[in-house]
């Protein structure tokens, strides 16, 4: 469920594909859908799991360790949501995540 490994440790989030010529981006996007349940729900639910994790003293499965403010902020829910998140990256940089879900059950 919550697998920025790559944003984390600048594997993704990058201008280019090239290592050599890319640059980490501040911000990036996130397209995600729903087959079930609620917008509100599933950030719910993720947000739970962050805060969790959060409040680990070891890292993640993947060796990342998050922030309780890496929270989802809901921006606006209608037909598709919006959210964004700020992540803080192993470097100290940050990148802003802008999510957008989408809802295929009906």
């Amino acid at each position: 469920m919550l697998q920025s490994k790559g944003l984390k440790k600048k594997e993704h989030g990058l201008s280019n594909r090239n290592l050599q010529k890319a640059k980490v981006l501040s911000e990036s996007a996130i397209f995600g859908y729903s087959k079930s349940g609620t917008f509100e729900g599933h950030a719910q639910k993720i947000n739970a799991s962050i805060v969790k994790l959060s409040k680990s003293k070891f890292p993640d499965k993947f060796g990342i360790t998050w922030q309780d403010s890496e929270q989802l902020k809901k921006v606006k829910i209608d037909k598709i949501a919006t959210f964004f998140s700020d992540h803080l990256r192993e470097d100290d940089s940050t990148i802003r995540l802008h999510h957008f879900w989408v809802d295929i059950a009906s």
